[in-house]
């Protein structure tokens, strides 16, 4: 049993599986939780998506950061979502990274204390 805020936490995990999917043309997003040892709780939402260039991945959780800004990009949005769950994340007591592979997906993995 963990227990947080629900409101940060679906917001963080909307915001993951929304950009799973909208960054995986084809191929799957996998989603699973496990209890970690330390007293965590580890959700990982994984794609095989076109995945983040590794010069780019410390960039993704800035504030407005959009890694493509030109105007013929496919998918819009303002940069905020990632932002704002790493911040979530942070609030509760977690931490949320990522691991990525131009050309073969991301992974996030989202760290939260189980109280």
């Amino acid at each position: 049993m963990i227990k947080t805020d629900g409101n940060k936490l679906q917001a963080i995990l909307h915001c993951l599986i929304d950009n799973a999917i909208k960054f995986t043309d084809s191929g799957i997003v996998r989603i699973s939780a496990r209890n970690l040892a330390a007293q965590q709780i580890e959700i990982q939402v994984a794609d095989t998506g076109k995945g983040i260039a590794s010069d780019k991945v410390p960039l993704i959780f800035d504030l407005f950061r959009q890694l493509d800004s030109s105007s013929t990009r496919r998918h819009g949005g303002i940069g905020l979502a990632l932002y704002l769950a790493k911040k979530h994340a942070e609030l509760l007591g977690g931490d949320l990274k990522v691991q990525s592979e131009l050309g073969k997906g991301s992974t996030f993995t989202l760290l939260l204390p189980v109280h």
